[in-house]
């Protein structure tokens, strides 16, 4: 599978990517919105793992322009954040995430919520 990660912490973004890549995934790390747009519109990812907050807009921003987006509406969504509280989930789940996954997290959640949001994004 093809992930993109969209996170602005380095520490958290080597933990996750290296999690993937040892899963055997194949993964590329962004840390603004903005890139992680333009990389959608020039690259076919499977995933997109997504940070709440973003130096350049939350995450839900381009959750919501992924979902109005023709060519990327079925794409598989992992909202990540540090920020989980009712509100934050409600507005990440209205946006269109397909799965919400609080911070800290072990490496085994993060396996299990993928395989979570794999699944439910295919039906």
């Amino acid at each position: 599978m093809k992930v993109l990660l969209l996170e602005d912490n380095l520490g958290v973004a080597n933990i996750i990517k290296g999690c993937l890549e040892g899963w055997g995934n194949s993964t590329l790390h962004l840390r603004t919105g903005q890139a992680a747009w333009k990389s959608l519109n020039e690259v076919e990812v499977d995933l997109l793992i997504v940070d709440w907050k973003l130096p350049d807009l939350l995450g839900t921003e381009l959750v919501r322009k992924v979902r109005g987006s023709a060519r990327h509406r079925g794409l598989a969504i992992l909202m990540i954040s540090g920020q989980a509280g009712r509100e934050e989930m409600i507005a990440a789940i209205t946006v269109g995430i397909n799965g919400f996954l609080a911070k800290p997290f072990t490496p085994l959640q993060l396996k299990e919520k993928i395989d979570e949001v794999w699944k439910t994004a295919r039906k």
